[in-house]
């Protein structure tokens, strides 16, 4: 009688299907005959799966990396949104940042997804890499290959694409070599005795659980599948904003005078790119005896709204230079436009940028500022910065200091998706398929009011606005000692904006009680327009107006 006792394990096989002398946890008995000849075949074949543990460890632990590194990458990126002052530490760019971002997002969402299912590897998976890896190539030659992308990109946009290409590259030869690893172990488990067939069987069998392991795996493939099936729609859109954007980097500047003016204002530790373009007689032009005797006429030096670009907002202020009204100079603030990003957006930085490019291009005013809108606070900035350069105000459906900060809660949400979906070229596509293009804009809106860098700069201004710390809100409140009171200032303000807008005629009140005494030399409020003032026939005749009547002083 034999002294076998069921254990847990195999309690529920029945009696004459156990081998003999099967016992789960009994010690293994002394090898003999064919058990000796069985352990010297393994000793010759070992296990693929065992043998394999070390190369996929290292794997392992490699994507482990890359999504560490991701999500730090990603992490920054978010926090220089909030703290703009952070962005100087990371590598140089010249860019709206929204492509490192996206790029940095894929490449953890990759990892991470790889990293759960590193041990159910799929042909479906592994052809949605190699189409990504595809279109990250591409990425990489275009912004080596294209003047224009690698200047703005720089070394942000380089690293970005090396990292996704890393993390590719990891996850497809994980899923490839995993998968030979498994179809080596499946040819060995053919390969076995039915002795050893009807040991593993059993041993599954006991372990239970087989169809919810099946389920469970199936779920992870099809994870898998879903999430590398997104990234690649994302990188495909990505490569073709970039193509889009090479292909308008070859057209020419707006106007016959613009430049590119190279500044660096602090805290930027690189120098950027400042679109400006002047039209009419320069000062230096002037005789020297008219400068002597006060006649030094007035540059114009207009400073557009939140989300217009300055060469299209201010193309009425370039018509008058060109009809030979007097000189004016229009500009796009960092980010706008035909200008390259910057570090930051606050106010005294972007005030910096414009006087570093005045000084840059020999423009020494005295100037007539134009600000409207949001530009309407820069203005302000220059004027009390720069007093004895400034010839006259002309302020037009401007804010004010005591309206810009708008407080918490946070309400800028929407801004933030346009910003981050704005590298995928949503507008440009919707603008293509429309058969749109605005005026004055390049292609399929690449410099235009949905444009990438500009995107970046409008969210910047509205986080900006909800902290009463920034840059912006500290800068603005320390102009009331300093503001040039004595400043000939004109307001204009839409009549619409004032019935339609609380307080918005307690803000201009504000504005013109900023000057003192004569000083004070019209606050007109214009019927029939909006707050674009300046746009239509009636607003720019009351903008025109306003100009001849402060050249005049």
């Amino acid at each position: 009688m034999s002294d076998y006792q069921p254990t847990e394990i195999d309690a529920l096989v029945p009696p004459d299907t156990r081998p003999p002398h099967y016992n789960a946890t009994a010690p293994a008995p002394h090898p003999t005959g064919n058990e000796e000849e069985r352990q010297q075949q393994q000793k010759r074949h070992p296990d693929p799966y065992k043998r394999s543990f070390i190369p996929r460890l290292l794997l392992f632990m490699l994507l482990f990396l890359l999504a560490f590194v991701s999500l730090l990458l990603l992490l920054s990126l978010l926090l220089a949104l909030i703290h703009p002052g952070l962005s100087v530490w990371l590598p140089p760019h010249r860019s709206s940042t929204s492509t490192p971002l996206l790029l940095s997002f894929i490449s953890a969402l990759l990892s991470l997804s790889s990293l759960l299912t590193f041990d159910t590897p799929s042909i479906m998976t592994r052809v949605v890499l190699w189409f990504c890896l595809g279109c990250a190539f591409l990425d990489l030659i275009l912004l080596v290959s294209v003047n224009s992308l690698r200047h703005r990109e720089n070394w942000l946009g380089i690293s970005s694409i090396l990292l996704i290409l890393a993390t590719l590259a990891t996850a497809l030869g994980a899923n490839v070599y995993v998968d030979k690893v498994y179809k080596e172990t499946a040819r060995a488990q053919l390969a076995m005795t039915p002795e050893e067939a009807e040991v593993r069987a059993m041993i599954v069998a006991t372990q239970g659980g087989y169809w919810a392991g099946r389920i469970k795996k199936a779920l992870k493939v099809l994870l898998e599948f879903m999430l590398a099936f997104t990234s690649a729609i994302g990188l495909f859109m990505i490569t073709l904003n970039l193509v889009v954007v090479a292909a308008d980097s070859t057209l020419d500047l707006p106007y016959p005078t613009s430049q590119l003016v190279s500044v660096q204002p602090p805290p930027s530790r690189w120098p950027y790119n400042i679109h400006i373009a002047c039209a009419g007689q320069r000062n230096n032009t002037v005789p020297p005896s008219l400068v002597s005797a006060g006649k030094q006429r007035p540059v114009m030096l207009y400073e557009s709204m939140s989300g217009i670009p300055g060469t299209l907002g201010g193309e009425w202020v370039f018509r008058l230079a060109e009809e030979g009204v007097e000189r004016a100079c229009i500009w796009d603030r960092p980010g706008y436009g035909f200008s390259d990003s910057s570090p930051g957006s606050d106010v005294p930085h972007v005030t910096e940028a414009l006087h570093s490019a005045l000084k840059r291009m020999d423009e020494s005013g005295p100037f007539m500022l134009i600000g409207a809108g949001y530009g309407g606070l820069v203005t302000r900035y220059f004027a009390t910065l720069y007093s004895k350069q400034t010839h006259s105000v002309l302020y037009i459906e401007s804010q004010h200091p005591s309206l810009f900060y708008q407080g918490p809660p946070l309400s800028s949400a929407p801004d933030f998706w346009r910003y981050a979906g704005s590298a995928l070229g949503w507008s440009r596509l919707a603008d293509f398929v429309r058969g749109e293009r605005p005026s004055n804009t390049r292609w399929w809106r690449t410099v235009g009011p949905n444009a990438d860098g500009l995107q970046k700069v409008r969210l910047d201004e509205r986080l900006q606005a909800h902290r009463r710390d920034s840059l912006s809100s500290i800068a603005l409140n320390s102009t009331y000692p300093d503001y040039p009171f004595h400043t000939p200032t004109i307001v204009l303000t839409s009549r619409e904006r004032m019935d339609n807008t609380s307080n918005w005629q307690r803000v201009q009140r504000d504005i013109w009680s900023g000057a003192v005494g004569d000083a004070k030399v019209a606050w007109r409020i214009v019927k029939g327009t909006e707050h674009d003032l300046c746009k239509g026939l009636r607003g720019e005749g009351e903008c025109r107006r306003a100009v001849e009547e402060l050249l005049l002083l």
